[in-house]
């Protein structure tokens, strides 16, 4: 008996290093593909009352250090959540030795990472932040009224006292930040600093809800987003270093929508610039969406056919103010399908 629960011992400390956690604190660096963007990312890790804190930056859009909310590790799978206005990315990786390889889900659009354990810390950054002492032109945090909402924003501007054209920068779809950040990309904030630096003042501004905004985003329409934008020119008509003839709108997404709808309601607006606006009107460009995205999330194309059908009657009905109760019955045969073969990711994209 001795014998065997001697063998016993020896057998499970030799097998407790196989099942033991790999401790994966230290500097790592990787690279994340999705849809044409390839990125450079670094993460360093370390650990704090038993947690793993994370500290990712992505130097090549001025992401230095920021602590992600949730890392976990569990034995040989972790996962991390990069939030942003675009929707939180969500990335699952396997540990392999010093390097994770996973996927990321962002929004229903998929792409893939890979990191690997670097034996130094990493090297600082080339000095390209935008570091606010160091910047060519003057930035001010600033708020103004649309009706009862608050929105606040960044105004920039070149430092020489004489008159400048200026622009407004309108954001996409969904809830956005004055820098309409994706996946820690800035496009706003880069496209402010380049426009400043050639002697155009910008103003961006949160969206309702988001940041220092008041009011809710999802709960408001595109008629209120172009009041947004028109209360932003009366902001900037009233600072004394803006050339009030030659004010304009950069709209990108539905900004690209929001602008011209803005501009038939001014004479203010002198120039318009739009950036992936839509080319059809809003029934069509959201029914394209929806097919878009179930197409990614590898709906059955018979079932695709049958949601934009319905989704479309449904359009058509809010756009005659029909009552749509009319549609309750093919609602209803549409929600009761059997969906049993298809997987819960493509359920919920349905």
């Amino acid at each position: 008996m001795k014998l065997i629960l001697r063998y016993f011992l020896l057998l499970m400390i030799t097998l407790t290093p196989l099942y033991a956690q790999k401790d994966i604190t230290g500097y790592w660096e990787g690279k994340i593909k999705m849809l044409s963007m390839n990125l450079d990312f670094q993460i360093k890790l370390q650990k704090q009352n038993k947690a793993l804190i994370a500290l990712m930056s992505i130097p090549s859009q001025k992401v230095k250090d920021y602590k992600l909310a949730v890392f976990t590790q569990n034995k040989t799978k972790v996962h991390f959540e990069l939030p942003s206005s675009a929707g939180t990315a969500q990335f699952d990786g396997t540990l392999k030795g010093d390097s994770i390889n996973g996927s990321i889900l962002q929004a229903g659009i998929k792409g893939t990472f890979n990191m690997f354990r670097t034996a130094a810390p990493i090297p600082e950054a080339p000095q390209d932040e935008v570091v606010k002492e160091q910047l060519p032109y003057n930035e001010d945090e600033v708020a103004f009224k649309s009706g009862s909402i608050l929105l606040a924003g960044t105004f920039t501007y070149p430092k020489e006292e004489k008159l400048f054209p200026a622009v407004v920068l309108l954001t996409g779809s969904g809830p956005q930040n004055r820098d309409e950040e994706i996946l820690g990309f800035k496009i706003f904030q880069l496209i402010a600093d380049y426009l400043t630096r050639n002697s155009i003042a910008v103003l961006r501004y949160d969206d309702r809800g988001v940041g220092g905004s008041t009011g809710n985003t999802m709960q408001s329409t595109t008629e209120d987003f172009a009041g947004d934008a028109l209360a932003a020119v009366e902001f900037l008509k009233k600072q004394k270093n803006i050339d009030r003839t030659k004010i304009g709108f950069l709209g990108h997404s539905e900004g690209g929508m929001i602008a011209p709808m803005a501009a038939s309601n001014s004479k203010d607006i002198a120039l318009m610039v739009l950036m992936s606006g839509p080319g059809v009107n809003g029934s069509e460009s959201m029914l394209e969406q929806q097919r878009l995205i179930l197409k990614v999330a590898k709906v059955p194309q018979d079932l695709i056919d049958e949601n934009i059908k319905l989704q479309g009657k449904i359009n058509d009905a809010l756009l005659k103010d029909k009552d749509i109760k009319e549609l309750k019955e093919d609602i209803r045969l549409f929600a009761e399908k059997d969906y049993n073969g298809l997987s819960a990711e493509t359920k919920k994209a349905i």
